[in-house]
């Protein structure tokens, strides 16, 4: 006599016989209504033994979008989507760079998102060079590139204007991302000039 203690678990031949024989069985895929990525243990019962079944849970899949973020040098901040399956598959979030916060969403299960924010890349040691750095979600890598602070060239300080007479052009060049926006951080312009924050 040979049957199946657990309803995932059939017996589909030799459910009973005399002397020796096989008993063949069947077991159904581990995706019960919850989705439950736990493992499984069941029993059939032959000739008064217990033959036991283990059955491993339903893998975790993953995914985030978008995965790349490009930002200027002033910073900024966004979010990602994360895709989880089952419904009960936990992750976690972790900036790899200082400069860069995971500000909500750092663990989760199932669907959800991560938010994060930049730093300006403006601080005392700031270079003109861009820079990159990750965030590790749910075991994928997002990645941030920020360009570095515009370099400025032009004339060092202004000549002398002569009254009644044009005045300039005066011309400064920037490199970097664009937009990039103009102000006077000390001195002042002489009578007359203006800047406006587009450089004109």
């Amino acid at each position: 006599m040979a049957s199946s203690s657990d309803d995932w678990i059939t017996v589909t031949s030799g459910n009973s016989g005399y002397g020796n024989g096989i008993v063949n069985y069947s077991v159904d895929d581990n995706i019960v209504a919850n989705s439950s990525t736990d493992p499984r243990s069941g029993t059939i019962t032959i000739a008064g033994y217990t033959f036991f079944i283990d059955q491993e849970g339903i893998s975790c899949s993953y995914g985030i979008s978008p995965t790349s973020d490009s930002l200027t040098s002033v910073g900024g901040a966004g979010s990602v989507s994360v895709t989880a399956s089952p419904d009960d598959c936990s992750w976690t979030a972790t900036s790899n760079d200082s400069w860069i916060t995971v500000v909500s969403g750092d663990t989760g299960n199932g669907n959800g998102s991560v938010d994060y924010t930049v730093e300006a890349n403006s601080t005392a040691d700031a270079s003109t060079d861009p820079r990159m750095g990750t965030v590790s979600i749910a075991g994928h890598i997002f990645t941030v590139t920020q360009s570095g602070l515009p370099v400025i060239t032009g004339p060092a300080s202004l000549v002398n204007a002569t009254d009644g007479a044009a005045y300039g052009p005066v011309s400064f060049t920037a490199s970097g991302t664009v937009p990039i926006t103009w102000s006077i951080t000390a001195g002042s312009l002489p009578t007359g000039m203006t800047l406006a924050p587009d450089g004109t």
